[in-house]
């Protein structure tokens, strides 16, 4: 081939030029290798090493003080996380093999199969993702200046379910893990119940009580009277008060009295504080409006709970 009437397409790696007859002949660059296969072989590399960053939490990352997450609210997340990365690892899989065809045949059909896989797996990865980095954060703040704040936010959670526990007539075991409290800008506390699916989880189940409680609460603790409102939301639920009050109330009775559990809580005697704690509102998950018109254990138990803290 002549060096005069050859051209290079340096965009495509072709060498072009005229034949003997005449014609176009072309040659691939030898220095022009494709990207294709090395482009295959990192999509694989991506998504198994982004799965693999999804790690179960420790404990000691978070801190030794007392104000860390407890060794049961690390371990009710990192069963979560694994029963999700179970079928993340299963997804990485299906696109290794799915890449690996695809290098060894570069079909049209092929090649989509390990698109579609790779797109689906990263679909995967950002939604359990997303639930690592929510729990993350949450434990996160115990190692910040707010930590002993939230910790005493913890033990009044605590102390209220010691409370209206050790009040039953027989004592079951306190739920584990413990309501956990968490900080949050905003106007109004809010709550989210243990065993509820939650949309910032995808929908997965809640696995221990959480408080969510504004910055300006925790600066003003003279209203943090929202605590025993929050927390009784969840005793509610844990003492199976949410579904029992209700049915018991639609159910008709002859002696026109409801049937309650046998907890040994006094009728609140002061109406104001009573008042207040109906009257305390939360976000969409502390669905407080459901509760007017029931006669809440709850608000007994956070009346009790207040006397006992008088004493």
């Amino acid at each position: 081939m002549d060096a005069a009437t050859a051209t290079v397409d340096r965009e495509n790696g072709v060498v072009s030029g005229l034949g003997a007859r005449g014609s176009a002949a072309k040659v691939r660059s030898p220095r022009s290798r494709p990207v294709m296969l090395p482009w295959l072989r990192a999509q694989s590399i991506n998504v198994t090493r982004h799965a693999a960053a999804l790690r179960p939490f420790k404990r000691e990352e978070f801190g030794t003080s007392a104000s860390a997450p407890s060794e049961g609210h690390i371990q009710a997340v990192n069963t979560l996380m694994e029963s999700l990365r179970k079928g993340l690892l299963a997804q990485t899989g299906h696109v290794t093999t799915a890449m690996r065809g695809a290098m060894a045949e570069p079909s049209s059909q092929r090649l989509s199969d390990a698109v579609q896989r790779k797109d689906h797996a990263h679909r995967w990865v950002q939604g359990i993702e997303k639930i690592w980095d929510f729990y993350f954060e949450l434990f996160g703040q115990r190692q910040s200046i707010y930590a002993d704040w939230l910790l005493s936010c913890d033990r009044i959670a605590v102390d209220c379910y010691q409370a209206a526990y050790t009040g039953l007539g027989k004592a079951p075991t306190i739920p584990a893990p413990p309501p956990f409290c968490y900080m949050r800008t905003g106007f109004a506390p809010a709550t989210f119940r243990r065993g509820i699916p939650l949309r910032r989880l995808g929908r997965q189940l809640n696995p221990f009580p959480l408080v969510q409680l504004p910055y300006h609460r925790l600066v003003n603790p003279w209203t943090l009277g929202a605590m025993l409102h929050e927390t009784s939301h969840n005793l509610q639920s844990d003492l199976g008060l949410s579904r029992d009050v209700p049915r018991n109330r639609a159910a008709p009775r002859s002696d026109q009295r409801m049937a309650f559990p046998a907890v040994r809580a006094d009728r609140p005697r002061r109406k104001s504080f009573r008042q207040g704690s109906v009257r305390l509102q939360g976000s969409d998950a502390c669905p407080c409006q459901g509760y007017r018109g029931l006669p809440s254990i709850a608000v007994r138990i956070a009346y009790k709970y207040q006397v006992h803290l008088r004493r």
